[in-house]
């Protein structure tokens, strides 16, 4: 009898062992052969004329990183590509690796999405790592932005905007010349005329059918939520979800928003120290004291020399609302503007000098495109006139010396065509919304606008978070996995607290 139970023991050893080892063979099998690396110089050729090229990564890539150029379909049959893009694709070559990639695209219009060396290895990379969604990673730039081809860089409005910041000149004159860059890139023949929000939801589409994924997972912030939406809306059987951060809907005008934008802004900022008893006891009157302020520095412009910047800034009352504005899209500044504002009426911002470098060098950073920028919100709104654009002045007198270098800032323009952006109603596909409570630019009452246009929507507020909530909260990445593995289902633990 215990002979025969060894036998069969040693039979059931040997069959398990079997099953064991092809267990492991079929998952070493589905770990390396999930990851095929492409050969350099292959194409993909798409019927609209769009080519998509694999290349050596421009960069020292690391084995999971895969690089390619995508030349964007020709207008005409026979033609030429106007752009040609870089992307880049982040694989993921674990066990359990997921089918539907997740696609990334950069905000602004203009914005680059950060694909040379550094970003790629500073950033990119760690996050992707940190991330484990178990799904590939697309990234690219869109056209006139970052790496594409040609570049779309106006080296006189650069240059025009270093002079308001270091010599005091007015920097309205550095919006006039975004019209006149582009009339010249126009007459040496850059395809400036052909940057939209369809365009690039057209190139989008050609990259799907390059990379050949069945399904993707759009990850949109701020203007590239729009992006995301027309995409979803141009192509619903082919995205499987969508990530709306900080939204910017195809309803609003960015042209008739941004008086009201910068207005609300400031008045957060009242607001905030009036219901705050230490603020209130501690600067008095906050709206007094800050047009005060500006007003001292309209005769009276402050001289700061930080020890990170060579030139010495000269801050007028232009470039102080500029910068309460653009420091609200950090989290949790609410809290130190108050100061900042009492600090400047002092004239002494020695605790603030962080802030305020942080601040000149995204002002003098030349890494997005303005000409790109203009050139899409032109083409994807309406051209108001300037009798359009006063009208709306006149509900912000005060503001109205900082709005006025915005009249005429479509002018070359108007002879374009004007594309008109529409949804689909009703759209099925599942969709996560970010908002935070304190983001300046696009407030969370616009998320809340496009909830009804989808059926499946989950939206999550951030208290004390400002604008692009995933970069501002670990949290957010959390639920973003989690959406991503279940997105018809809320989530069981929520980790914003």
């Amino acid at each position: 009898m215990f002979g025969i139970f060894t036998s069969i023991m040693g039979k059931r050893y040997f069959l398990l062992t079997i099953i064991a080892v092809c267990a492991i063979s079929l998952a070493s099998y589905s770990y390396f052969s999930s990851f095929t690396r492409a050969e350099i110089g292959s194409k993909s050729v798409l019927p609209n004329g769009g080519v998509l090229v694999w290349t050596k990564c421009w960069f020292e890539a690391a084995e999971n990183i895969e690089c390619a150029k995508f030349h964007t379909a020709p207008r005409k049959k026979g033609g030429v590509s106007d752009y040609i893009l870089p992307v880049v694709v982040l694989r993921y070559t674990g066990y359990g690796r997921k089918e539907d990639p997740v696609l990334n695209m950069a905000g602004g219009p203009g914005s680059p999405a950060g694909l040379d060396r550094q970003h790629v290895f500073d950033h990119w990379n760690g996050w992707f790592k940190r991330i484990n969604f178990k799904r590939d990673i697309i990234l690219f730039d869109q056209r006139g932005a970052g790496l594409s081809e040609p570049s779309l860089s106006c080296d006189s409005y650069n240059k025009a905007v270093k002079e308001s910041i270091f010599k005091g000149s007015s920097e309205k004159g550095a919006h006039e010349i975004i019209n006149t860059c582009y009339q010249e890139m126009k007459q040496k023949g850059v395809p400036v005329d052909q940057l939209s929000t369809l365009h690039s939801a057209g190139d989008i589409r050609d990259i799907m059918d390059a990379l050949h994924y069945k399904k993707w997972n759009l990850y949109g912030v701020s203007y590239s939520t729009r992006l995301a939406m027309v995409v979803e809306s141009q192509n619903p059987e082919r995205v499987r979800t969508l990530l709306l951060d900080s939204v910017y809907p195809i309803s609003q005008h960015f042209f008739k928003d941004w008086p009201l934008l910068l207005n609300k802004s400031l008045e957060r900022l009242f607001i905030f120290c009036k219901n705050n008893s230490q603020c209130a006891t501690d600067y008095g009157d906050l709206q007094t004291l800050l047009w005060k302020t500006i007003a001292d520095l309209q005769k009276n412009p402050l001289r700061i020399q930080l020890p990170n910047i060579k030139e010495e800034i000269i801050f007028d009352d232009e470039l102080f609302i500029g910068f309460l504005f653009g420091t609200q899209y950090e989290s949790k500044s609410l809290k130190i503007l108050p100061e900042v504002i009492y600090d400047f009426s002092r004239r002494d911002v020695s605790n603030f000098q962080k802030y305020i470098s942080y601040f000149i060098h995204s002002r003098i950073d030349s890494s997005s495109s303005e000409l790109v920028h203009r050139a899409v919100e032109c083409q994807d709104n309406s051209i108001l006139s300037r009798q359009e654009m006063t009208k709306i002045y006149k509900n912000f007198p005060k503001l109205t010396p900082y709005l006025i270098r915005e009249v005429g800032m479509c002018e070359s323009w108007k002879d374009s065509h004007f594309f008109e952006l529409v949804t689909l109603p009703d759209s099925k596909v599942p969709v996560l919304l970010f908002a935070g409570e304190d983001d300046p630019v696009t407030p969370i009452e616009w998320a809340e606008s496009i909830r009804g246009k989808y059926t499946n929507t989950i939206i999550f507020s951030f208290r004390d978070i400002s604008h692009s909530v995933m970069d501002a909260k670990d949290c957010a990445i959390d639920l973003y996995g989690h959406f991503l593995d279940d997105p018809l289902t809320y989530p069981s633990a929520d980790c914003r607290e």
